[in-house]
């Protein structure tokens, strides 16, 4: 399986630019919230490691700046985003108790929901218009409807949903659902943050490849 590697630049003319800019900007309201509440001093780390579980492969994302900007009205002139293959499990292990069970890294998994579910959103109308794709999204490119369906789960309390016993599976790289889990909770679980980060990279990519106009 191919999977995201290395430096993803993201520009403001680029249809992740503002999805990404706005949930980079929770994450570190999120962050520094928890800083103060414990009393600890904000670090001066300017980037944080997000270790997927599903893939051998981390997530690096500013995390000083986009709030700072946000605040004074600003935004950045790009955002780097990075995907590192290997030491995922590792990574996992070191996270405190609070990143990996308690209920600060949901609400990371939720702004990322909300983050993904608006951008998939933002492109729907084309999807069910676009020539080769107006037949259903059956048609669509297995990424694309695998996004619509995490827009599903989300939209049901992080649960597998389905609208009818017939509809065909989604997957994606090696994960897949169906209608047999329907009611099981995948968002916070098997999805969480830097799931959704990929997937939406991903689904970027593949509405570049099919020429989708980027929203305004």
């Amino acid at each position: 399986m191919t999977y995201l590697n290395g430096q993803r630049e993201i520009l403001p003319d680029s249809r992740l630019f503002e999805p990404v800019r706005q949930l980079l900007t929770l994450t570190e309201c999120v962050a520094v919230a928890f800083m103060v509440t414990q009393n600890r001093a904000i670090p001066n780390i300017n980037t944080s490691y997000f270790p997927s579980r599903n893939f051998d492969l981390t997530v690096a994302v500013p995390s000083r700046g986009p709030l700072a900007l946000a605040i004074h009205d600003e935004k950045p002139d790009r955002i780097a985003l990075g995907f590192m293959p290997g030491q995922a499990q590792h990574l996992r292990e070191q996270l405190p108790e609070t990143g990996r069970s308690g209920t600060l890294f949901p609400l990371l998994t939720m702004a990322a929901g909300v983050a993904l579910a608006n951008f998939y959103e933002s492109h729907r109308d084309w999807l069910r218009q676009a020539n080769g794709l107006s037949g259903g999204v059956d048609h669509w490119p297995p990424v694309l409807n695998f996004g619509r369906a995490i827009r599903n789960f989300i939209a049901h309390s992080g649960r597998v949903y389905f609208d009818r016993p017939t509809a065909l599976p989604v997957g994606w790289h090696h994960l897949q659902f169906s209608y047999a889990d329907q009611g099981r909770e995948v968002i916070g679980t098997e999805i969480q943050y830097p799931e959704m980060v990929i997937l939406m990279v991903e689904m970027a990519d593949e509405l570049d490849r099919l020429g989708a106009p980027v929203p305004s």
